[in-house]
């Protein structure tokens, strides 16, 4: 896999639900990797939580980015009631390399 880009996610937690979002980035963790991410990191910061990970192409990108924000997803569809303000306030971007 030659990669190419690097895209990152970024959105605030409800600290209520903190446990629960926990425990489906499991599921998502293993379905970015099945999307062919690779270097795939995940941490905290002050604001909330960012994701980071390698993918090939861009249409890996446009595909991901479109899919994180649908309500009916069965894995990323439960983070409207995690992130505060819902799924609108989950930003991505991506650095070409």
């Amino acid at each position: 896999m030659e990669v190419s880009l690097k895209m990152f996610v970024e959105y605030p937690i409800n600290d209520l639900h903190i446990y629960q979002y926990e425990q489906v980035m499991e599921d998502v963790l293993f379905f970015l990797t099945e999307f062919e991410a690779a270097k795939i990191e995940w941490y905290r910061t002050s604001s909330g939580y960012i994701e980071s990970f390698y993918l090939p192409t861009r249409s890996h990108y446009f595909a991901l980015r479109k899919v994180r924000k649908q309500k009916n997803h069965s894995i990323f569809g439960q983070f409207e009631k995690f992130v505060d303000g819902g799924l609108k306030n989950i930003h991505s971007w991506a650095i070409v390399s």
